[in-house]
């Protein structure tokens, strides 16, 4: 979005207003310090940047120098004012340096994070794009109007009733075109085509990661293989909405019935679960479709596809099945066999009714503009894309992995305890880390997501059942699409989220565009300020490569045994010092109740992190950068660490941290500086203060 575009807010231009006038006022001071000179200051208007003028008074050159290289953006205002403002300069910063610099955050800030605020402001820009968009002539943003639309008026208190009898009147004829449900009792049951059944209940999860089959599922990964894994997804007994679906097809429902179906099904449900054990053997597609008499694979996954696409082979010969006891030669069949068809229709339809019950509860209670980002995350994607991101910050951000990925490999050379052998093989992880900042490039492409949304049909006059079936068969239909080709895309990492992740399967880093955008990231930034605020965090998830758990993947994203033996032993040596470092830990809020096992793999590439964006700053000629507002004399050493802990600023600390898998935010900031003798010489720390301990942790 361009600066113009930002400041017409109305409520950017009162933020920036106060900035900017508190640092007129602060310029001012700077240059009155520097002689008694009669100065005037006048501010022009917000569009354009902040003037100084002078009389003809002699001044001091060097300092009009340093004032003219101060950063003037509204991005940096901002930043400016976050610093100054979040901070609580009572605190020593040796002592706890997450409090010297956050302090006072949660004086400036109704959210737990800067994280969760940003998620939310990403939730209200959608909502107000359908809430005042009508009519579009993009498919995609035609297909949320509408969403939106149906959404709202299932979540009308007037309306309620009569869209849910709607909705379960849909509900009822997919049924009926299943050839029925047992225990309905209705008499329209008769026999069951268990190959059809299978593909008929499938049903895409709400993550778009697998498609539930009863009595197993695919599951699609962005490596364009196909899984086929065990189902682990119970289901329970619901009367209630059974009683509903009963009502709407004219039918009075025995609970007495509907209990003795229900144990019936839960016996089986629990032959099947003593199946989920693991198998020594390893099985392949011909493998599977020779041990599984019972079912048609072929026909389940061509019931999935669109009919009119080819790629069945394709498919094929990327199936990839998982060793499971279920797959092994008659276990399956054995359990079939020895189950009446009544009671496996009635588990397989149970198993599609209570998912598709339970979206239709999710539908009226769940918030709108939160549906839309979870149906729809590309189609979201794209409308923040083009209206409200600042597409210079790409290149800034792709520059930055560059300069991380150099940082990497020169610590890696600079290792004093990794063989040559281990230094080879990490370094050419390093040097083939793929990178998706942003989107694909195929995506710049006028056009090219909204062609993903040409088969997907709904009105705003579909029912909410019609609705959220056509976008579970759309999604599967995109996912068989992409496992048979080469050439399409990997759509599945674009979401609406403020997160950038590292995927070992395929050696890749990925960055979403929420990551680079205010307040975290922008191209105007000093290149300093860049470093140590979205990259240090980008940085984490390059470090990612490298942790307890990618260690075991190579440059290709395959298993691989690639340290040397007695590098890999002392490699844990040094991971167990991360893991007792935050056992130890003595969290303000919560108190010592860590677990560094559990959050080992973020420990580390917190370190690793760290310690990479370090590296980037020093070698970034930040002196001759611009300055940010307020801190024209500070240290840039000491601002370094000032930015870096700026992104971790957050309410207190809540119980969620002690099972969560990532550290708290103090410990993020305070644990992972307090092993950087950088920090401790930058503050002068003295040895044995909390951040400056004698004994330190260090990777690599």
């Amino acid at each position: 979005m361009s600066l113009k575009e930002k400041c017409s807010n109305p409520m950017t231009i009162l933020v920036v207003f106060l900035i900017v006038t508190i640092v007129a006022l602060l310029t001012t001071f700077i240059i009155i310090r520097s002689g008694d000179q009669e100065i005037t200051v006048v501010v022009q208007p917000l569009v354009a940047a902040t003037t100084v003028t002078y009389d003809t008074v002699p001044v001091d050159q060097k300092n009009i120098s340093n004032i003219q290289k101060v950063c003037r953006s509204p991005e940096c205002a901002i930043l400016s004012y976050q610093l100054l403002n979040f901070r609580d300069e009572s605190v020593n910063p040796c002592d706890d340096f997450y409090k010297h610099s956050c302090g006072k955050f949660i004086e400036h800030s109704t959210q737990e994070s800067q994280f969760s605020r940003k998620d939310l402001i990403l939730n209200r820009l959608i909502k107000e794009f359908v809430m005042k968009t009508k009519k579009s002539s993009s498919k995609s943003e035609q297909v949320m109007i509408d969403f939106n639309s149906v959404c709202g008026r299932y979540q009308d208190p007037e309306n309620y009733e009569k869209m849910e009898h709607l909705a379960y009147k849909d509900l009822l004829k997919d049924i009926y075109q299943m050839g029925g449900w047992p225990m309905m009792n209705d008499g329209l049951w008769k026999s069951i085509d268990l190959s059809k059944l299978i593909y008929q209940i499938g049903r895409l999860d709400e993550k778009k990661e697998y498609i539930n089959l009863g009595l197993f599922t695919f599951d699609f990964s962005s490596t364009r293989k196909f899984y086929i894994d065990i189902n682990e997804h119970n289901v329970t007994s619901d009367f209630g909405s059974f009683e509903k679906l009963c009502k709407v097809a004219g039918l009075k429902c025995d609970k007495k019935d509907y209990e003795e179906r229900i144990k019936e099904i839960l016996e089986f449900q629990g032959k099947l679960q003593k199946l989920h054990k693991n198998s020594k053997n390893k099985f392949s597609y011909s493998d599977l479709e020779t041990n599984i008499k019972s079912i048609d694979f072929n026909r389940v996954i061509s019931g999935l596809r669109d009919q009119k696409k080819t790629g069945l082979e394709v498919i094929q010969k990327r199936i990839k099945v998982e060793r499971w006891k279920l797959f092994e030669k008659g276990e399956l069949d054995s359990l079939l066999n020895s189950t009446s068809n009544r009671t496996i229709t009635n588990f397989l339809i149970l198993t599609y009714f209570q998912y598709t019950t339970y979206q239709l509860r999710s539908f009226v209670n769940d918030a709108c503009e939160r549906q839309l980002l979870k149906f729809f995350p590309r189609a979201s994607y794209r409308i923040f894309a083009r209206n409200h991101f600042n597409k210079e910050n790409l290149q800034a951000v792709s520059n930055l992995v560059n300069d991380f990925k150099k940082g990497y490999i020169e610590m890696f050379e600079e290792s004093t305890w990794i063989h040559e052998e281990t230094k080879k093989k990490a370094i050419e992880k390093v040097e083939k880390m793929e990178k998706m900042i942003g989107y694909p490039e195929e995506m710049e492409k006028p056009g090219a997501l909204d062609a993903t949304f040409e088969t997907i049909n709904f009105t705003k006059n579909s029912s909410a059942h019609e609705i959220l079936s056509e976008i579970s068969r759309h999604g599967i239909q995109q996912f068989m699409d992409f496992v048979s080709s080469d050439t399409i895309p990997d759509l599945s990492r674009l979401e609406l989220k403020t997160n950038a992740y590292y995927s070992p399967k395929e050696n890749m880093l990925v960055v979403l565009l929420p990551f680079i955008d205010d307040p975290f990231m922008d191209y105007s930034f000093p290149k300093y300020a860049q470093i140590a605020t979205a990259g240090a965090l980008i940085s984490h998830e390059i470090g990612h490569g490298f942790d307890s758990k990618s260690i075991k993947y190579n440059w290709k994203g395959e298993k691989e045994k690639w340290m040397e033996k007695e590098d890999l032993k002392e490699y844990k040596k040094r991971v167990e010092c991360l893991i007792l470092q935050y056992d130890k830990y003595e969290d303000p809020d919560l108190g010592r109740v860590m677990n560094g096992t559990k959050n080992r793999y973020e420990l580390l590439a917190d370190d690793l992190g760290a310690e990479v964006a370090w590296r980037a700053f020093k070698k970034s000629e930040a002196e001759s950068d611009e300055k940010i507002f307020g801190f024209e004399d500070y240290p840039l050493d000491k601002l370094f660490f000032h930015l870096k802990a700026l992104k971790m600023c957050s309410g207190r600390s809540q119980p969620y941290w002690i099972t969560s898998n990532h550290p708290t935010h103090s410990f993020r900031v305070n644990g992972v500086l307090s092993n950087m003798k950088q920090f401790a010489e930058a503050f002068n720390c003295p040895v044995g203060s909390p951040m400056n301990p004698e004994t330190k942790c260090e990777i690599f």
